[in-house]
């Protein structure tokens, strides 16, 4: 038998490498030499620092019952947050917040560290509408914080741990003694659960303090529980706060009912203020202090039933309603932008001293 021979083709017969274009992909075509970059040398490493330094100016604005403020605020800010700085300067009436403050916050270590150096005005006995011999001292308060926090995220639970200290002197004072001096610690954590379309969230949060104020000592503490139980879209928010201080505490101490943060002080250099911007500050006042909150977030504007309490015994409640749209943002690096807080909103008094007054109130500060 003859034998057969595979594999030689016949003579003249081509290489399926050297195929036609019109043949591909059924036939191999041989590789086409690309463009290459060409070869540069790696810098070397440099260290991050601060980063490259980035600055933006805003608008500062807090209308609420005691008065107006207007000011401008600088922020800084590098790439990814490492480190976030804010020149703030607010002037308005005499009854409102005036002044200026530099903040800063470092990211870089853990835990994280804040400073800030102040100067404020706050003289409530101007306040527009307000209540003679509310209790709350004028001062001119100048001073600063130190501060440094640990925050964790576990996807269904969060924490965050914050410790400072601070000292300062409050001006226009009876009293030639009118240093301030304090240290606190607080905790804050968040827990969610879910099931369908059911969403429940719980904050809860602890706070203590102790200083001495004009010469005399002081120690308070407060607690505060948040629960929002949403089903679809619609949620509904409860909330609610206490605290105490002790008797020999300098008036400026005490807790006080009304009026709005201040646009230039770090939150918790005045955890004594319990802010309700439709009320004027100082509406009352005492070593004991509760207060809640009923609303409906997830509607657009927020309808809210707010209470709260202050005296030596919590027997007078002051009731307000309203409307409010709010929005808060932790500080976005790649925009340039610091932390952001908005408010706008209306509120309607229950009970007197106002009753049956209504105010409208606007805020938008920042922080870093």
């Amino acid at each position: 038998m003859a034998s057969m021979r595979f594999g030689s083709g016949a003579a003249g017969a081509s290489d399926p490498s050297e195929a036609a274009a019109s043949l591909e992909p059924a036939a191999r075509l041989p590789l086409a030499a690309g463009d290459s970059f060409a070869v540069q040398p790696v810098a070397p490493d440099t260290p991050y620092g601060l980063g490259p330094r980035r600055y933006r100016v805003l608008p500062t604005v807090d209308i609420a019952a005691e008065g107006k403020t207007f000011g401008l605020t600088l922020a800084s800010t590098d790439p990814i947050g490492r480190f976030t700085w804010l020149a703030q300067a607010a002037y308005g009436d005499r009854g409102a917040w005036r002044g200026g403050s530099l903040s800063g916050a470092w990211r870089g270590s853990v835990p994280s560290l804040g400073a800030q150096f102040f100067y404020a005005e706050d003289h409530v006995s101007t306040q527009h509408g307000g209540i003679a011999n509310s209790g709350v001292p004028d001062v001119d308060y100048l001073g600063a914080l130190a501060s440094a926090t640990v925050d964790r995220d576990l996807l269904t639970n969060a924490h965050s741990i914050r410790v400072g200290a601070s000292a300062g002197r409050l001006d226009n004072r009876p009293d030639s003694r009118s240093v301030r001096w304090f240290g606190f610690a607080r905790y804050s954590g968040g827990f969610v659960q879910t099931s369908n379309e059911w969403r429940f969230v719980e904050h809860l949060g602890v706070r203590g303090d102790g200083g001495g104020t004009a010469g005399r000592s002081w120690a308070r503490a407060r607690g505060s529980a948040q629960l929002t139980v949403s089903h679809g879209t619609l949620a509904v928010e409860g909330d609610g706060a206490i605290g105490v201080v002790n008797s020999e505490a300098d008036p400026f101490e005490l807790f006080a009912l009304g009026g709005a943060a201040s646009p230039l002080l770090d939150a918790d250099l005045l955890p004594q203020r319990i802010t309700m911007p439709a009320l004027p500050v100082g509406l009352a006042t005492g070593r004991r202090f509760a207060t809640y909150r009923v609303s409906l977030p997830s509607l657009a504007l927020t309808p809210y039933y707010w209470a709260a309490s202050a005296g030596e015994s919590l027997g007078e409640w002051h009731r307000t309603v309203g409307l409010e749209w709010t929005f808060d943002m932790d500080g976005f690096a790649p925009a340039r932008l610091p932390a952001v807080h908005a408010r706008i909103g209306a509120g309607y008094s229950l009970d007197e001293p106002f009753r049956k007054k209504a105010r409208v109130y606007v805020g938008l500060r920042y922080g870093t």
